[in-house]
């Protein structure tokens, strides 16, 4: 996943002077102390995030070190589908909220599901919900307003490596 924000200074880009860099992150911290310094007026960091590249939104004042920080922690995570990171950071109220459900793996993915339907004929299957049920019986289970039940504490996203197939992220 590539995470890039443009660092600029701010009193520079106030007086109609456009400069800055592209940073990768997470970066090294000399590296990153030593752009920001090449941007700062007389060693005050009056520095700004003009633009970024991330699958969460990024405040144009953040704290740069602290979002350098953030970037290895999400960079740690196992999970690199990122249309999945981009939706835990779309649906939970904070970045960092999403981080830690990254990061403790308080999710499940119900992979290559057309609808809802679909997640609830694998999560009944998956908790054997209907194990002692004849199949004689079970065969009239309504799947169909069971997802729609569920549908609340579920999200669908686009898979990143196959557009065409969609998945529904539960979040614990």
């Amino acid at each position: 996943m590539k995470i890039r924000i443009y660092i600029a200074n701010l009193n520079a880009y106030n007086n109609g002077i456009l400069r800055g860099d592209w940073v990768n992150l997470p970066a090294d911290e000399e590296e990153l102390q030593g752009i920001m310094n090449k941007h700062s007026s007389n060693g005050q960091h009056d520095i700004v995030i003009h633009e970024y590249e991330a699958p969460f939104e990024i405040n144009e004042y953040a704290h740069i070190e602290n979002l350098n920080e953030f970037c290895k922690r999400l960079a740690a995570c196992e999970e690199k589908d990122v249309n999945l990171i981009s939706t835990l950071f779309e649906v939970l109220d904070t970045n960092d909220e999403a981080l830690e459900v990254l990061e403790n793996q308080n999710y499940r993915v119900f992979n290559n599901c057309d609808s809802m339907t679909d997640v609830a004929h694998e999560y009944i299957a998956e908790n054997g919900m209907l194990g002692d049920i004849p199949e004689d019986i079970a065969k009239y289970f309504d799947y169909e307003s069971y997802g729609n039940d569920m549908e609340g504490t579920f999200k669908r996203y686009q898979d990143s490596e196959d557009p065409s197939v969609f998945n529904y992220v539960e979040i614990y």
